[in-house]
C-alpha cells in the first residue's frame, strides 16, 4: 500500500468525535529531516521499512513501540 495513502486512510479512520481525533483536526503531518518516507502526526510516526540508523534515530525521539504491518511474504 503506498505510504502516503496508508497515512491518509489511518487518519480518516480516526473517530473525530473523540479527543484524539480533534487532536488529529489540528496537527500537521511533518516529514522527518534527514530520514527516508518518515512523517509524524503528533506522537504517531509512519514510515516504510526502517534501516537500523532510522530506528536508532526514532528511538532518539522518544519511540518506544514498532508495530510491523507487513505480509508475512514480505
Amino acid at each position: 500500500m503506498n505510504r502516503g495513502l496508508f497515512l491518509s486512510v489511518f487518519l480518516y479512520c480516526l473517530p473525530f468525535g473523540s479527543p484524539l481525533g480533534a487532536q488529529a483536526k489540528s496537527l500537521p503531518v511533518v516529514k522527518l529531516e534527514g530520514m527516508k518516507d518518515v512523517f509524524q502526526h503528533g506522537g504517531v510516526f509512519v514510515a516504510g521499512q526502517p534501516n537500523l540508523e532510522t530506528l536508532r534515530a526514532l528511538k532518539e525521539k522518544g519511540v518506544k513501540l514498532v508495530v510491523n504491518v507487513r505480509d508475512e511474504k514480505e
